[in-house]
C-alpha cells in the first residue's frame, strides 16, 4: 500500500497494515450528513456509472478525538458535485479503544457506500497538548487502515497546503474556506460543522493537486 504525504511517496508494508477490528466492543456512534439515507446512498455508484462518463469520487477525512468530518465529492470532467458531508462523533465517556472501532466501522460503511477512488485525509498539528495529539495519532491510523481495507490510496495533506488550495491563501481562516466552499460546490449554506467542512476541503484540495499534477506530467510528456 502507497500513502502519499506532502507530495513525498511512502511505501507502508501491508502485513504491518492488515488487522481486523470485528468483534471488538464499538462505541455508540452519532452521524450527521445525509449517509444515514442508505436507501438513497447504495444507488449512487450505480447510477454514477450508468451517466456514462468517465469521473472519479474523493472522500475527505478531518479527523478528531470525538468528531471525525468526512466529506465525499464526485469529479466528472470539469465539474466538482458535493455527494455527502457530515461528521462522525462518538461518545466521549467510552473506552478510547471502542470509540477507535466506532469510527472504523462507520468509515468502512461509508466507503462500501460510496467506493471512492481516494482518500484524502488532513494533517493535524498539535504545539502543546501531548496527550490530545496522541489520541488525534490514534484515530489517524485507524482512518488509514479502514482506507486500506477499503483498497484506497490515501493522500495527506497539511492545513496550509488545503488553504492555499482553496482560497488561494496558506493563512486563511475557517470562515474564508467555508465561503469558498460554499461558492465552489454551490451549497446553499455555508458548511457546518468545523470538521465537515474542513473534510470537504481537504477532497476539494486533492482533485486540485491532482489537477495540476496531471497537467505537469502530460507536459513533460510532450
Amino acid at each position: 500500500m502507497i500513502f502519499h504525504q506532502r507530495g513525498e511517496l511512502l511505501k507502508v508494508p501491508v502485513h504491518l497494515l492488515v488487522v481486523s477490528l470485528e468483534g471488538f466492543p464499538v462505541s455508540p456512534v452519532v452521524f450527521s450528513g445525509s449517509f444515514q439515507d442508505l436507501s438513497r446512498n447504495r444507488r449512487f455508484r450505480k447510477e454514477f456509472k450508468q451517466e456514462g462518463g468517465i469521473g472519479m469520487v474523493i472522500l475527505g477525512i478531518d479527523p478528531g478525538v470525538v468528531s471525525t468530518g468526512y466529506g465525499v465529492l464526485k469529479i466528472k470532467g470539469r465539474q466538482i458535485e458535493m455527494i455527502d458531508y457530515g461528521t462522525i462523533k462518538v461518545d466521549s465517556k467510552g473506552e478510547f479503544p471502542s470509540r477507535l472501532a466506532g469510527v472504523y466501522k462507520r468509515l468502512e460503511e461509508i466507503c462500501a457506500c460510496y467506493q471512492p477512488d481516494a482518500m484524502a485525509l488532513e494533517d493535524v498539528f498539535f504545539n502543546r497538548n501531548t496527550r490530545t495529539a496522541l489520541a488525534v495519532g490514534h484515530m489517524r491510523g485507524v482512518i488509514m487502515l479502514a482506507a486500506v481495507h477499503s483498497g484506497l490510496e490515501v493522500y495527506t495533506y497539511t492545513p496550509l497546503q488545503i488553504k492555499q488550495a482553496i482560497t488561494g491563501y496558506g493563512r486563511a481562516g475557517k470562515e474564508q474556506v467555508r465561503r469558498m466552499l460554499k461558492i465552489i460546490l454551490k451549497l446553499p449554506e455555508l458548511p457546518r460543522p468545523d470538521h465537515a467542512a474542513d473534510a470537504l476541503a481537504a477532497a476539494l484540495c486533492h482533485h486540485y493537486l491532482q489537477q495540476y499534477q496531471d497537467r505537469v506530467t502530460l507536459g513533460e510528456g510532450r
